[in-house]
């Protein structure tokens, strides 16, 4: 995460409340615990959203490859 990336934050940054080193540091921590939350959380909830199970994965690839041979013998 930039250190300066949203308005607010540049607001805060140029009051001189915080300083970049702070915002990198929080930007940091996020991204550390932020990377694995929504990864689980896609991991759970996106085969039940989308009705996603192992016969539609196998349906998936065997359409790509169809289509990528196809376009291959173009």
């Amino acid at each position: 995460m930039l250190p300066i990336a949203t308005s607010p934050s540049a607001i805060v940054f140029a009051s001189g409340a915080i300083r970049v080193i702070d915002m990198i540091k929080t930007g940091i921590v996020m991204n550390l615990v932020g990377f694995p939350v929504i990864f689980i959380a896609a991991n759970t909830w996106m085969p039940k959203i989308f009705d996603i199970s192992e016969q539609t994965t196998i349906y998936f690839f065997n359409i790509t490859s169809v289509v990528r041979s196809s376009v291959d013998n173009l």
